[in-house]
């Protein structure tokens, strides 16, 4: 890549169909706007958590108001889609203040960007990610566009507009109106209008989330044509405007890292603390008690306790120990050493009368804790660690059950880890050929499991690292076209894209790091929420809300299901309209929202309001009893047609909070004859199997009435069946009628009467025997449990795909053999299966 002006787009040929399905819940508000110019020229307005390939057809997107919303001091974001039929060559876009009676907000809050796309080639590994194709991902500001010439449309493709609105701490609330107009080829113009809402509460400056997305310095001169000190810093201030940390700052000397830990300990929630590998085996402990003695020096001298938000990663010596063998062995020297440094350089600074033995900053010292990249490991349950797994580590039901047991039981702190093996079907990923809600969504995700940090291995992956020249690291000759930087995905190892081409000082984004900013201040408003709950405390001894997982578990059920859908364009946004509407009304009037819960087809509900405050549901007054210096209101309600809710609150300032509920169940079957388990239960007819199927009678082993009984065998005819043997059973979905493209879930019960807790596998399979993981977990023994399977959207992206695993939902176990690897049988009952349709 050479530095100053260059050409993006080389003639490449349009060759690859839309696959993204198109959002049908769009809000009734958008108001329709012209769309046609001259007969060439078509703008839409698609919503922010959408993207859209550079050939994909847009007929069905809407075209109307762009919308944003924001708390004062957080920055959102819109976009539009131009398509032209004849080249564009050149263009502008503009945009007004923003107006709301006297009250303005200045057009200069505006970053108006124009979207780059990517070429992106799916590989076997990464499966679970769209086609093939051009996709949306670095954000270029409009003016460095047309700087570089590149302000050029060709005649059918798609190009999109990127706006990020910074709204001031100091704005008044409401909604505020601009006008964005795109000039084109010698004074033609649309203009687009765009509408600001400004909540009513100021977002925290600093987010609650932990994050640590590394700047990789010896990388930047890949793309910048330069590094060191000043660049890294550059990148790091960039990245805060993104709601995340840059890893570990400039440290060659302990004094410069004092130095910026100094400068930036009030603008991240935690950042890492310095060490020096002399070699892949071997720290430079001298540097790391230098390190320590400055900073305890910085805290007594500053009146600080930099501590606090302080922890270690040698990712030199421990990093991916599960992946790297070697590295497993260092895992316990390295951080019984530091902790053998901590307390001699703690027991100095007591025994000199400078620290406390008990006071905070030795506390924080002797308690710092290890970022470790793996999953839980009880070998080194005994120290003090962070547990940080990979994505698809953590979402199969089986793995966040078992982060919430150590959560529980244990001293355990959990985040999140994103890199290329992470990269798989169930979990969210960062590759640009995926949903944009892929990234947002796990902030959800996150808060509702006390995940409580996410760590990204490297922004700046400026080369090629699967290849080395003699020199280095082979060069990418445009970063901006090559979607992969590895040979396997697109996408990761960087988030950012570097400035010098367009001689910016500055990287610029991608749609990926903007919409996880998007996410972690969605996390924010949930910790702000939280925070209010957990300050009332006028509520009585029966008062125990303290935190907001009651209400962010019912949003999740309602757009995310277990994991992410990456299709409900608009439930997110709803989502965060909601929050925002609960944090007005809890600051305004002492609204608690203690509890949402779907059982059936019924609502449970329990709120708090203080004295003078009166509720509503759907326009129902509740009615509430006495709890402390106000009242508690609980019940339940019937899951509406239009699965609406609506929370009115008339207080100091009347408000309400909209509420979106999943869809009512209906009953398939309840198994109460033989032809209704001959006909929904399939056991494949396996030459060997004895597994059977057949109806229950006994009470015991049923919800009410009857059941289906399940008996299956363990096999060990031969050593290869020992060790690839899985006993199955299904539900024949064929029966039923439904397509999964129009089914929000699939639900069902099941009894596992045996002493073992049984782990289990579901997925689904096709006529030809076309197979897909859906989740993992563990039948606990003796005890009844509810089977979800939802999200089927998740699985592929349009409906010829879908329609591949539409015959049966199965349920596999590992081979039932005991220690003697003799095989055993197992009843399961299952009853009450219920879908809700769309």
């Amino acid at each position: 890549m050479k530095l100053g002006l260059k050409r993006m787009y080389r003639g490449l040929a349009v060759a690859f169909a839309a696959v993204i399905a198109v959002s049908a819940n769009i809000s009734a508000e958008r108001e329709s706007i012209e769309t046609f110019a001259d007969g060439a020229v078509i703008v839409k307005t698609p919503l922010i958590t959408q993207k859209i390939k550079r050939d994909e057809a847009i007929d069905g997107l809407p075209s109307g108001n762009i919308e944003i919303s924001a708390a004062k001091g957080e920055t959102d974001s819109g976009q539009f889609i131009v398509n032209s039929t004849e080249k564009i060559s050149s263009y502008d876009v503009s945009i007004s203040d923003f107006s709301n009676g006297e009250n303005t907000i200045s057009a200069s809050n505006v970053e108006i960007c124009k979207q780059v796309y990517t070429y992106c080639k799916t590989t076997i590994a990464h499966a679970g990610a769209l086609s093939d194709g051009y996709y949306p991902d670095a954000l270029i500001p409009i003016s460095y566009v047309k700087t570089a010439g590149e302000d050029v449309i060709s005649a059918g493709d798609n190009q999109g507009f990127w706006l990020n609105v910074s709204v001031p701490i100091d704005a008044v609330a409401g909604d505020y109106s601009a006008m964005l107009t795109f000039s084109y080829n010698d004074g033609k113009t649309q203009q687009i209008p765009v509408k600001l809402t400004v909540y009513d509460f100021v977002l925290d400056s600093i987010p609650t989330f932990h994050t640590s997305f590394s700047i990789w310095e010896d990388w930047l001169a890949y793309g910048e044509l330069n590094g060191g000190e000043e660049k890294h810093i550059q990148y790091y201030d960039f990245l805060l405007k993104y709601n995340v940390e840059g890893g570990m700052l400039p440290n060659e000397t302990p004094e410069q890292f004092v130095y910026y830990m100094r400068k930036y300990y009030d603008k991240v929630p935690s950042f890492r603390l310095p060490y020096v590998a002399l070699s892949n085996t071997v720290n430079d402990w001298e540097y790391m008690e230098k390190a320590l003695r400055l900073i305890i020096d910085a805290c007594l001298e500053d009146e600080i306790n930099y501590f606090s938000k302080a922890y270690w990663r040698l990712s030199t010596f421990y990093d991916e120990y599960k992946q790297i063998s070697w590295r497993e062995p260092l895992v316990r020297p390295m951080i019984e050493g530091t902790d053998k440094i901590e307390e001699k350089v703690v027991a100095d600074y007591v025994k000199r009368g400078l620290l406390r033995e008990d006071g905070e900053i030795a506390t924080s010292i002797v308690n710092l804790r290890h970022h470790m990249t793996a999953v839980y490991d009880e070998k080194f349950a005994d120290l003090q660690t962070i547990t940080c797994p990979l994505y698809n580590e953590l979402w199969y039901t089986e793995d966040i059950e078992e982060v919430k047991e150590h959560l529980e039981n244990d001293d355990a702190v959990f985040w999140s880890y994103g890199c290329v093996m992470s990269d798989y079907y169930p979990s969210p990923t960062w590759q640009i050929n995926d949903y944009t809600l892929s990234t947002r969504e796990m902030l959800w995700f996150d808060y509702e499991n006390d995940i409580v940090g996410n760590l990204f291995w490297n922004v700046n992956g400026y080369c090629n690292w699967s290849n080395t020249t003699e020199w280095g690291y082979e060069i990418i000759p445009d970063l901006y076209e090559t979607g992969t930087h590895d040979n396997l995905s697109n996408g990761d190892g960087y988030l950012l894209y570097p400035g010098a081409p367009y001689g910016s000082e500055y990287p610029f984004a991608s749609i990926r790091l903007a919409t996880y900013r998007d996410g972690v201040d969605d996390h924010t408003y949930m910790s702000q929420l939280a925070r209010l709950y957990q300050n009332m405390t006028g509520y009585g001894e029966d008062y125990t809300t303290t935190d907001a997982k009651g209400l962010v578990s019912f949003l999740n059920q309602q757009t995310t299901g277990r994991n992410t859908s990456k299709l409900n364009y608009q439930g997110v946004l709803d989502n965060k309209q909601t929050l925002a509407s609960a944090i007005e009304m809890a600051e305004k009037n002492g609204l608690v929202i203690d509890k949402l819960q779907v059982i059936d087809n019924q609502i449970e509900y329990s709120f708090y309001a203080p004295n003078g405050v009166t509720l509503a549901l759907n326009a129902t007054d509740l009615t509430g009893q006495v709890s402390g210096a106000g009242k508690h209101y609980t019940g339940s309600v019937e899951i509406p047609d239009n699965q609406s809710l609506v929370l009115s609150v008339d207080g100091e300032i009347d408000g309400e909070v909209s509420l979106i509920t999943i869809p009512k169940a209906t009953l398939i079957t309840d198994f109460m004859t033989s032809e209704e388990v001959n006909s929904n239960v399939y056991i494949p007819a396996l030459k060997g199997t004895q597994d059977t199927a057949v109806l229950n009678t006994e009470r015991e082993y049923a919800v009410e009435g009857s059941s289906a009984k399940i008996t299956l065998f363990g096999r060990n005819d031969s050593e290869n069946i020992i060790k690839t043997y899985t006993p199955k059973f299904g539900l024949n979905m064929t029966n039923w009628g439904i397509q999964l493209k129009d089914t929000w879930s699939i639900e069902f019960d099941i009894f596992n009467p045996t002493d073992k807790d049984l782990p289990i596998t579901i997925y689904l399979e096709g006529k030809s025997g076309e197979k897909i993981d859906y989740d993992k977990l563990v039948l606990r023994a003796g005890e009844w449990r509810t089977i979800v399977v939802d999200n089927f959207n998740v699985i592929q992206q349009d409906q010829s795909q879908l329609a591949k695993y539409q015959k049966y939902l199965m349920i596999k176990f590992g081979n039932l053999l005991d220690e003697q690897k003799q095989p055993y049988s197992i009843d399961l009952y299952i009853d009450n299966v219920r879908i809700r349709k769309k």
